[in-house]
């Protein structure tokens, strides 16, 4: 998207194997404002962003009151943006890539970040701290601010063999700000540092 464009009415939808920049962008009053399917994760654990075929990137853009703003299972990086009154889910961060909220702002919103991986039997792709990373960000007055909802594929979140450990091992907080949400994080094993 262009650095001036605002979507009122348009959600946007990433598929097949696409690199997608919203920048200055506003999301308002829709059921879903940015949405994906699974896309491809890469073979082997990669902290480079182009080893991801599919990559969503937000900078700077608006959610407000949308049902949820964003939902995606896909390489997504968040900055610099603001979530206000998303009455389900300010970000929804699924599958098995790379997801990072950095430096934004949550208010109001139901859950405002929502991380969740169905982890495969001997799958090491995800399994590094820092996978997941919430840092710097701002939440106030949200239902739940995170949720660390990682399972492996036995719906457990401990294991003692092939990928051991907690289902959230990857999953860091760090440098956050909570105020007044009724839960400030959710969901165990996760790193703060």
């Amino acid at each position: 998207m262009s650095s001036s464009t605002t979507l009122r009415a348009l959600p946007g939808f990433q598929q097949s194997k696409t690199v997608t920049t919203f920048t200055n962008c506003l999301f308002t009053s829709l059921a879903t404002g940015i949405g994906s399917d699974y896309g491809n994760t890469p073979a082997n654990l990669t902290y480079t962003d182009t080893d991801y075929d599919n990559r969503i990137y937000i900078f700077f853009s608006t959610f407000t009151s949308n049902t949820t703003a964003i939902s995606t299972q896909r390489f997504t990086r968040i900055e610099n943006s603001t979530f206000t009154s998303n009455t389900s889910l300010a970000a929804s961060l699924n599958g098995r890539n790379r997801q990072q909220v950095l430096s934004s702002t949550f208010n109001n919103n139901g859950t405002a970040v929502y991380l969740s991986s169905y982890i495969e039997p001997g799958d090491t792709r995800t399994n590094s701290l820092g996978f997941q990373m919430v840092k710097g960000n701002t939440f106030t007055s949200n239902t739940t601010a995170i949720n660390f909802a990682n399972l492996f594929n036995d719906n457990s979140t401990n294991r003692t063999t092939n990928v051991a450990g907690h289902s959230n091992q990857w999953s860091t907080s760090v440098n956050n700000t909570f105020t007044s949400n009724t839960t400030n994080i959710s969901g165990s094993g996760y790193a703060t540092s």
